[in-house]
């Protein structure tokens, strides 16, 4: 497939990104403007690749709702009937795609069940639905899910779905919320639709650790320490850690049996093309920030990395934990700080108003 064809395929994949929302028009034209900020030798690696990943992990409109909110309908129909009894909390504030997503069932319910889903906890409450496009670091899920569980009536029932997930943070979040939910007599199930492989490891029986050898984000080869500005920011990384006495420092670089892993890229030389440009470029705009409040290169995390690189997004917005090379910026000038890149994804943050579905 030749260029033309790529970025053809690409602009068909996000065109109805936060539709309603932008000014502007994600076309070939919108692509093209993106990739032109790359180094030239890349730019037909990296719009490959991520035409490549989008065309499993990018979510539209239809995916979300037939592929997603109406298997949670099939669901909660089969163990939970009648679904009237059922409350769907938003938690999280307006920047944020939950109160989206449960509008959307609420339309979806009516449509296909006739009546209106309800949205508040009473102490009288037995069955708590938590809904969310994306489950990344863990934090935020963590937080609301611990509060939920603290203000619920004894003996009820949390089901907790999430349109994807990512294994280390499933992990983690059924760790610590399974417990706390344990002592009120609370039953939780937690459903991811897709879950990524981003676990460095898994306890076993004699408290060993069993290493995955498949990686479904982005974590950079130690090859590309060769790069001086590569090699002193790990550097960096490596000292936060060690200063915090974080057992992270194993894993700032993806080395031993993970450095031939193509993960979700198509190769493992167009994976380590582009995490070394999705890098380059990322440091540049992680420069310009005067606060970069946990903002990485890669994409947020909540400790000192090259990024989290989570790599997806949906109709309804991309998660901050993604490159901040897909976006970050202003699509139109400011005359701000942002100017200084132009995001094929301009991201949806707290405070602005929800998309018009």
């Amino acid at each position: 497939m030749g260029r033309n064809k790529d970025v053809e395929k690409l602009a068909s994949i996000i065109k109805d990104f936060r539709k309603g929302e932008l000014d502007i028009k994600l076309d070939e034209a919108h692509v093209e403007k993106w990739l032109t900020q790359f180094s030239k030798e890349s730019q037909d690696v990296i719009l490959k690749e991520t035409t490549h990943i989008f065309s499993e992990l990018y979510f539209n409109k239809d995916d979300i709702k037939e592929g997603f909110l109406d298997k949670v309908i099939t669901y909660l129909m089969q163990k939970y009937s009648p679904c009237e009894n059922v409350v769907f909390v938003s938690m999280q504030e307006s920047g944020h795609s939950q109160r989206i997503l449960v509008d959307m069932l609420e339309k979806r319910v009516q449509k296909k069940c006739g009546f209106s889903i309800q949205r508040e906890v009473t102490n009288k409450s037995q069955t708590i639905v938590y809904l969310d496009d994306g489950l990344y670091t863990g934090s935020t899920a963590k937080k609301e899910l611990l509060s939920l569980i603290k203000g619920l009536p004894a003996n009820c029932s949390i089901v907790v779905f999430f349109m994807i997930a990512h294994s280390s943070s499933l992990w983690h979040v059924k760790n610590v919320v399974i417990p706390e939910a344990r002592k009120k007599n609370i039953s939780i199930e937690i459903f991811p639709r897709i879950c990524l492989e981003t676990n460095k490891h898994i306890p076993r029986y004699d408290y060993e650790h069993s290493r995955f050898n498949h990686q479904e984000h982005l974590w950079p080869s130690p090859s590309l320490r060769s790069i001086p500005v590569f090699a002193q920011y790990g550097d960096c990384v490596e000292e936060a850690l060690r200063s915090n006495n974080s057992p992270a420092i194993k894993y700032v670089y993806r080395e031993g049996v993970w450095d031939d892993d193509e993960g979700i890229f198509s190769s493992v030389k167009n994976r380590n093309i582009v995490e070394q440009e999705f890098f380059l470029q990322g440091l540049k705009i992680y420069q310009s920030m005067s606060d970069p409040k946990g903002n990485y290169p890669l994409g947020y995390n909540t400790y000192a990395s090259f990024g989290f690189g989570s790599f997806c997004a949906s109709d309804l917005n991309i998660p901050n934990t993604c490159p901040l090379v897909l976006w970050w910026g202003n699509v139109r000038k400011r005359g701000d700080a942002l100017d200084n890149w132009y995001p094929l994804l301009p991201r949806r943050t707290n405070g602005m108003g929800p998309c018009a579905w």
